[in-house]
C-alpha cells in the first residue's frame, strides 16, 4: 500500500466518523423530571423478586430469599439425591435464578418440562383428564430425570410458575407474557398534539439576563399562566374548527418535551448567598464564616462608596460614577393576546450616573 492511499483512507476514516457524530443528536431537555422507572419502588422490587433475593413488597412485607429446599427421601421411586450431589443443585440453582427474568425463567422451566403420553388411556365420558409430564435436569449434556418434589426444591418454587408454564406452551414454544400489553389504551390523535405544539412554539421566547451563558432553559413572558395559554389555545382551534387537547394534554407536552420556564424580574443574588440561604445544619455551618465575611466586605464596600460620594461632591478633580445594566424589556409589552403571541425586541438598558454632576446617561 501507498502512502497516498493510506492517507486517502485515513481521510475517508476521519470523514466517517465526523459525519456520524454530526448525525448524533443530543438529547432534549425538558422542564420537568423524565420519569425513571428502574428506581421505583416496585420495580426494586420486582428485580429483587425475579434474583430469588430478599425484597418489601407492596403491602410493607418482607419477603425471604430464595434457597436449596432439602431433597426428596429415600422412598422417592426415581432416587434423585443419588442421581444430583447437593453442590450440583446449588449450581442449578444459581444459574436459574441468576437469569433476572421471568421470561427466561419460564423458558428454563418450558426446557425442563416434557409431556408424558402413556401407551393406553382409560378414558371416562365427561372428564377430561389432562396428561402427566416428567422434569428433567440436564448435567453435563445428559438429561437426568428427577420427581417434582425435587425439580420445586432444587428451584425453590411452587406449583404455580409450572402451572403457567403448561399453559403457555404451544408448539413447542412459551407465549411471552401479556400483562399490560392488551393494546387498548387510549391515545391522542398525534395531529393534536402537534396543534399543541406548534401554539407552544409561536410564543415568543425571551433571552435569560443572568444566566445566558449557563442554562439551555428558554423563557416566555410572565404574563400568563399554563391555563391561559391552553384557554387561548382552544380559543384558537373553536374559531378554527379543529379538536383541542385537554389542559392535562397540554401541560404534560408543555412541561416534558420543552425547557420552557415564565419570564419574572427578580433581584439578582449571588452564589454564595443563595447557597447559605438554602444549606441546613452542618452545611450552613461551613458556609457561615465565609458568609459572614462577605457581609463585612459588602458593608466596607458601602462605607468607601458613600466616602467616595462625599468626596465627588467636595473635590473637582475627582469624578465617581455607577452603572448597571437592566434586566431584558420584551418590548411591545401586554397580556392580550394580539400582543403576548407577537414576535417581540429584546430591549437592554445600560445606564451610567455621574454622582458629582447627578447626569444620568442612558444606553438602549
Amino acid at each position: 500500500m501507498t502512502i497516498k492511499e493510506n492517507t486517502r483512507k485515513k481521510r475517508i476514516k476521519n470523514k466517517q466518523i465526523l459525519d456520524s457524530e454530526d448525525d448524533e443528536v443530543p438529547p432534549k431537555k425538558s422542564k420537568k423530571r423524565i420519569s425513571q422507572p428502574n428506581v421505583w419502588k416496585k420495580n426494586k422490587a420486582k428485580v429483587l423478586c425475579n434474583a430469588g433475593k430478599e425484597y418489601t413488597n407492596r403491602f410493607a412485607t418482607v419477603v425471604g430469599a430464595k434457597s436449596v429446599r432439602p431433597p426428596c427421601g429415600e422412598k422417592c421411586r426415581l432416587q434423585c439425591s443419588t442421581k444430583i450431589v447437593t453442590e450440583i443443585r446449588s449450581a442449578i440453582f444459581d444459574k436459574y435464578w441468576g437469569l433476572q427474568s421471568l421470561t427466561r425463567q419460564r423458558d428454563f422451566i418450558s426446557k425442563s418440562i416434557v409431556q408424558v403420553e402413556p401407551s393406553y388411556r382409560y378414558q371416562i365420558p365427561g372428564i377430561t383428564r389432562s396428561l402427566n409430564h416428567a422434569f428433567y435436569f440436564e448435567i453435563d449434556r445428559h438429561r437426568i430425570r428427577v420427581c417434582k418434589y425435587f425439580f420445586k426444591a432444587t428451584l425453590d418454587i411452587n406449583d404455580r410458575p409450572i402451572r403457567t408454564v403448561i399453559s403457555k406452551i404451544e408448539n413447542g414454544f412459551t407465549k411471552e407474557d401479556l400483562r399490560g400489553c392488551h393494546g387498548n389504551h387510549r391515545r391522542l390523535d398525534e395531529s393534536i398534539k402537534d396543534g399543541v405544539r406548534k401554539h407552544i412554539d409561536s410564543i415568543p421566547r425571551i433571552e435569560s439576563h443572568y444566566l445566558r451563558t449557563q442554562t439551555t432553559r428558554e423563557f416566555i413572558e410572565g404574563g400568563k399562566t399554563i391555563a391561559d395559554l391552553h384557554r387561548d389555545y382552544t380559543e384558537k382551534c373553536n374559531a378554527e374548527g379543529l379538536p383541542t387537547a385537554k389542559l392535562s394534554m397540554f401541560a404534560r407536552i408543555f412541561n416534558t418535551e420543552y425547557n420552557l420556564s415564565f419570564f419574572t424580574l427578580k433581584k439578582d443574588q449571588c452564589e454564595l448567598c443563595t447557597a447559605f440561604g438554602n444549606a441546613q445544619n452542618e452545611d450552613k455551618e461551613a458556609l457561615r464564616l465565609k458568609y459572614e465575611t462577605y457581609q463585612r466586605d459588602k458593608q466596607f464596600s458601602r462605607v468607601e462608596k458613600n466616602q467616595d460620594k462625599k468626596k465627588a461632591k467636595t473635590t473637582k478633580t475627582m469624578k465617581v460614577a455607577t452603572y448597571d445594566l437592566q434586566a431584558v424589556l420584551p418590548l411591545p409589552r401586554g397580556d392580550v393576546s394580539v400582543f403576548y403571541y407577537k414576535s417581540k425586541l429584546n430591549a437592554y438598558n445600560f445606564t451610567i450616573c455621574q454622582l458629582n454632576s447627578q447626569v444620568v446617561e442612558c444606553y438602549t
